[in-house]
This record gives C-alpha cells, structure tokens and sequence, in this order.
C-alpha cells in the first residue's frame, strides 16, 4: 500500500532527482535533488557518476523503487497505424515494421510499444520505441556502480504527458507539448489528454552556445558562464540594454546583439520545426486547431521564449505548470520529466513503454501491494466486458484476422516474390530468411564486402541523374581497378560521370572508351584508384 519511490532524471547537462511516498489515495513530494554535470569532464559517463555520488550523498535511496527514462536521443520513435486494432495481431506485425523502419538488426535493439488512441476505431495506431541494447545496458551499468537498479527504463515523451495530465485533468482539448532540453527538444501532440503523436528534435539550447562560441570566439566554460547569468530577455533588444547586465560580464553592446540575435534565430526556427511536426502529424491539421502550446525544460526559463514561438506560429503560448511543491526552486522548469516520470508510475501506466523487458527484466522483489489491487479490479472489469460482449467481439475478430492475414501474406509476397506455400506465412518467412542470412554469412566470409567499392558505385549512380537509357553489361573490380561496361543513350552521359568522378580524391585515373554505331552508344571505363595509404579521407 505505501512505497518509497524516487524518479532519477539523467540529462545531459544535469541530473534531477524527486523522491516520494505513496499513501492510501494519494502520494508526498519528499525531497528534490538537482546536480549540474562538470563540463570540464570529457567523458560523459565519468561526468554522470560524479554527479550521482553527490546526489547520493545527501539521498539515501535504500528501499526506494527506482524509476529512469532512456534519453530520447538514444531512442527511434516511429508512429505507425495498422488497418486493424487487435493488439495481439499489431505486435506479430511489429517485426516487419521494424526490419522496414529502422537501420538496425532487429536482434541488436531492444523494443517496445505502446498503444495510442485513434479516431477511428477500425485502425489501431502504435508508438514503436526501439534502442540498441548497449544503450539500456550502459545506463544499467553506471547505476549499478552506485548498488542502484531501476524498476523502469520509459520514455521521456511519456513522462512530458503525465506532466501535463497532472495539471489539466479531463480537458478536452488538443495541445502542442514542448520540452527544450539541452541537446534535444521533444514535441508532444496531445488529444484530450491522451498521446496522439511524438517527435524528438535535435534543435536544443546546446546549439545556441556553440553559435555564441563561436561568433565571439570563446571558450565553452567562458560561454556557458555568460549565458547563465545574462538574463537574457528576448522580448526586447532594448531592454537587456537598460538593464546593463552585460556591462558586469564585460560584454561589448554589439556581442549583446549578437547573442540576442542567435537566441531568437534558434527560437524561430524551432518553431518551423514544431509547423513541420503538426503537419506530419495530420496535413488537415493547423495550428489554428489547437488551444495552446506549452513549453518546460531548461530553454523555457529564458526571459521571452514563449513570446517568440507564439509570434511565429500565431498561438498562445506558457509554461507547462509547475507544482505548489516545486515552487522556490531555480531548476523547478526542469523537473517537469522527473515529476512526470514519477506520475506514470503512480498512476500505474502499464500500457507505457519501458525497456526493461526480456532480458532486462531487473531482479528485485516487489512489494507493493497495490499493484495487486488494481490488477484484480481490472480483472473483473475484463471479465465482464468479456461475457457482455462475446458475440460482438467472434465477428469483429473474425473481420480482423481476415485483413490480418491478408495484409501478412502480402508482404510476404512483396519481400519474397512469390505466395507463401503454407497456411503459417511468419513461419515460412522466417525460415527462408534464416536460410539467406546463412548464405549471406558464407559469401561475407569468402568475399568481405568493400565500403570503397561501395562507394564508387553510389558516386556513379549518382551521378547519372535517373538517366534511363543506363544499362551497365559487366562490372569488374579487382583491388585498385575498376572496369564497368555497357550501353547509353549519348556519349554525353559517359563525359559528365566522368567528370563527376575526376572530383572525387580517391581516384588516381579514369580512362573511358565510346564507339557510337546503329544509334547505340558503347562504352568501356577503367578506373584506377589510389594506393589506400595515400587516400586522406574516406569518400562521402
């Protein structure tokens, strides 16, 4: 019934901490804990450990269940939707999604998903999340090495949701969340409460430092001291002068503008990035369709920010809320993933994705009993929707493992170019894959593939602009030549990829041949390339 929690936000400039204590039909804010990241530390992981032994030092988290999100830069976020909604059906249908949508081999990442509400309620429509499992082993292992192991590894998306459930319980309405993290910005799309899309952006309050630096020559450490106690205000150029805050910090009036400049450069074009995510949400869609936008994170203490992006996009913008409890404290706008990280295991989101599944499952006892609770009431809850509505649900069934099937042996027939033999086409898909990649593994073996060749080929493609009248006959490569023959249209197109590979710097010389007869075009080219030790850089 009663269960010490604490919620540990990693970031990349800090690490927040808020620990707290379940009761009977509610839950206590116990402490906060905040810790900048040491800069002058070049590696990262060193940089976190220290932070955490000081955290630790004043928190003893013994007997506390501990919560952690995987940073979404470490993360692939794909929003799909299927033409059914069986959730047993979607998840046999998640392997082809992935092999599709994410450059990675399926049995290096770790996955999950979670289920989002749709319109309409004959397609069902997901939230894939997929990491590599380095990633989820590296934040296991430096927790560890501080005797910590978390319960949940979720997603920072989720928790910027439970931050703004918290605040406007039961509004109906459709709102755009923003989170300007340091090296990342998350974009929530909000229905009624409940997720409709999500986007993590590299556009982050780091790039405006790196501009600082570098348009006043300065050093990180010389800029980030700068920045932090400027007190910038973006409303008005003019008022930074009155205030004459940049006269302590002995910046010139011109490098103020400059600044200033940069500062609003970045908010403006964040916003396009918020545009282009509302309309890959839905192209139907404006931005005149939404009752507000609400901005938290690190970026959103600056003075103006919110101003900014509401001129650019037209919309009323304001900070996500903050808490009676958080209140008083500088870094109260950042603890907003924490707090929600906090909220979506209070509120007992099971549906939520978390990465510690599988072979991360972590191995600890878990005590509370009111996980138990819950899970009986549903239970019942289940039952009886499953007696009032059996009928209902054998020919809604019967409807989707017809569009199931029909669309599973479609792809089996798009990727193996035939019709499966058996009444199991995921079975026979599978064998015939395992079949390839043993051949594949043989041939790597007896022919390693070359990235360089790879690339001349690409450079030569490339260069030929979709020219369809392009058929190449033989291609040989043999260590430092390359010869490739066959027809085109004109000896013009011989003479521009030609010229397109005299720029690259791997390639010592180009020798082409063409004979021209009954209106057909041959030619024969020999490429030569440079000794490997001589190349100074790798082709792009």
């Amino acid at each position: 019934m009663f269960e010490n929690i604490a919620a540990l936000d990693i970031g990349s400039s800090s690490i927040k901490l808020i620990t707290a204590k379940t009761g009977v039909r509610n839950f206590q804010i116990k402490t906060f804990s905040y810790q900048e990241l040491d800069n002058s530390i070049e590696d990262r992981n060193t940089a976190i450990s220290e932070a955490l032994t000081a955290i630790l030092a004043e928190e003893d988290l013994k007997g506390h269940t501990l919560l952690c999100n995987l940073p979404m830069e470490k993360t692939i976020i794909r929003n799909i939707t299927f033409p059914f909604n069986d959730v047993g059906k979607i998840a046999d249908a998640i392997p082809y999604e992935v092999d599709e949508n994410i450059p990675f081999n399926r049995d290096d990442l770790s996955m999950d998903f979670q289920a989002l509400r749709s319109d309409n309620v004959e397609e069902g429509k997901i939230l894939l999340a997929a990491t590599l499992k380095s990633n989820v082993l590296e934040v296991s292992s430096l927790l560890s090495e501080h005797n910590l192991i978390p319960a949940k590894m979720g997603l920072e998306t989720n928790s910027l949701l439970e931050s703004y459930r918290f605040f406007y319980k039961n509004e109906q309405e459709l709102v755009i969340l923003l989170d300007l993290g340091n090296n990342k910005s998350i974009i929530n799309i909000v229905k009624n409460g409940s997720l409709q899309y999500t986007r993590a952006i590299p556009q982050a309050m780091e790039e405006i430092g790196k501009a600082v630096s570098h348009a006043l020559k300065l050093s990180k450490a010389e800029t980030l001291n700068i920045l932090k106690n400027l007190s910038l205000d973006l409303n008005d150029f003019d008022t930074n002068i009155t205030k004459e805050k940049y006269k302590s910090l002995k910046i010139k009036k011109a490098d103020l503008r400059i600044i200033y400049d940069i500062h609003r450069q970045f908010i403006k074009t964040l916003a396009e990035q918020v545009a282009i995510t509302v309309k890959a949400y839905d192209s139907q869609i404006s931005l005149d369709d939404f009752s507000k936008l609400l901005i938290s994170g690190g970026g959103a203490n600056i003075s103006g920010v919110g101003e900014v992006i509401s001129e650019e996009l037209d919309i009323a913008v304001s900070q996500l809320p903050i808490s009676e409890n958080m209140k008083g404290y500088e870094f109260s706008s950042q603890l907003q993933l924490a707090f929600g990280l906090l909220l979506s295991y209070i509120n007992e989101k099971r549906g939520y994705i978390n990465f510690l599944k599988g072979e991360f499952i972590p191995d600890i006892e878990r005590k509370s009993y009111k996980i138990y609770y819950v899970a009986a009431f549903f239970g019942v809850l289940t039952l009886l929707a499953i007696i009032t509505n059996v009928v209902v649900s054998l020919i809604i069934s019967s409807i989707t493992n017809a569009k199931y099937d029909e669309i599973i042996r479609g792809r089996y027939t798009q990727y193996f170019k035939s019709a499966p033999t058996t009444d199991d086409p995921l079975e026979e898909a599978t064998q015939l894959l395992n079949a390839e990649k043993r051949k594949f593994d043989i041939i790597s073996v007896l022919a390693p593939p070359d990235e360089l060749c790879m690339s001349i080929l690409q450079t030569i493609t490339s260069s030929l602009k979709n020219d369809g009248s392009f058929n190449m006959k033989n291609f040989i490569y043999n260590e430092r030549i390359i010869k490739i023959e066959g027809t085109v249209a004109s000896h013009t197109i011989i003479d521009e990829m030609k010229s397109t590979l005299e720029k690259n710097p791997i390639l010592e010389s180009i020798k082409a041949e063409i004979k021209t007869a009954r209106n057909e075009t041959t030619f024969s080219m020999t490429i030569q390339l440079k000794k490997r030790d001589d190349k100074k850089e790798k082709p792009k």
